[in-house]
Formats: C-alpha cells, structure tokens, sequence
C-alpha cells in the first residue's frame, strides 16, 4: 500500500512536492507529521491539498486509499470531501 507522502512525490512535479508546505499554509514540521500520520489531517487541510492536486484526481480518494484525516473528520466532512 502507497503512503501519502509517496502518493503526492509520485503525482506532484518535485517544485510543486518540495514547495508543499507553502502551497498548504502549514509549517514544515506540521506537514512532515501529517505525512508521517495521515489519519491527522484535517478537514481544512485536506482541502488545501485537493487544491495542490492535479483536477482529475479526488480527495476523498486519497482519504479512502490511505486513511487520510480518519481521526479527525467527520462524516458530514468526508460526504463533502467526495464533492470536493
């Protein structure tokens, strides 16, 4: 099974993956903890990061692959995450 961070080296150009934690407003070490745990992104940040992503590709995809922000969102968020 893919992690996220190797998901996003893979999908991202590497200016765009290396310029990540800009891209997402979020200091470094936050994203390096989220990259590590992504069952801790939340609702906000995972929507920053369907922004980041190419358009075809769905959030709530990435959520379903890896259990990105299962401890944080909630069944409302991840509803419309898959609207997203």
């Amino acid at each position: 099974m893919q992690t996220v961070d190797e998901y996003l080296q893979k999908t991202l150009s590497k200016a765009k993956y290396d310029n990540l934690a800009t891209e997402l407003e979020m200091p470094k070490s936050r994203l390096t903890r989220r990259l590590m745990k992504p069952e801790y992104f939340t609702y906000e940040e995972l929507l920053k990061l369907s922004e980041v992503l190419p358009s075809k590709i769905k959030i709530a995809l990435l959520v379903d692959r890896s259990n990105a922000g299962i401890d944080r969102l909630t069944v409302r968020q991840y509803r419309l995450l898959k609207k997203a």
